[in-house]
C-alpha cells in the first residue's frame, strides 16, 4: 500500500494533468499541514482478496496521517475495478470527497 499526503495545490495540479504521478512527490512540499493523500496503489495476493485487508491498512494510514494534519479530500487515479471500489469505500468511510484523475 501506498498513500502519500499533500496539498491540495499539488492534487489539482495532477488532475488537471500539469503535472505527472512522479512530480506529486517532488512538488508535495516538507513540513507543512497536509490537506489532501493521493491513494496510490494497494496490492494483495489473489489469496487474501475480498478480505477487507487493503481497506483495513488503507484506513489505518489515513487515520494516523489525520492525527496530525487536517484532511479534507481524497485524490486517485485508478486502473482498476478494485482500486475504484477501494477508493470509493475509503472515501466513504471517512466521508471525505474523492477526486479521480482520468485514464
Amino acid at each position: 500500500m501506498l498513500i502519500i499526503p499533500t496539498t491540495k495545490e499539488v492534487m489539482d495540479d495532477f488532475l488537471l494533468k500539469k503535472i505527472t504521478e512522479k512530480e506529486i512527490l517532488d512538488r508535495t512540499p516538507h513540513g507543512v499541514k497536509y490537506d489532501s493523500i493521493y491513494l496510490c496503489s494497494a496490492l494483495v495476493l489473489p489469496e487474501y482478496r475480498g478480505k477487507g485487508l487493503a481497506k483495513q491498512m488503507v484506513t489505518d494510514a489515513i487515520q494516523s496521517i489525520m492525527n496530525q494534519h487536517s484532511i479534507k479530500s481524497l485524490f486517485v487515479w485508478s486502473f482498476s475495478i478494485e482500486g475504484k471500489k477501494l477508493a470509493n469505500a475509503v472515501a466513504k468511510e471517512f466521508n471525505l470527497p474523492l477526486f479521480e484523475k482520468p485514464v
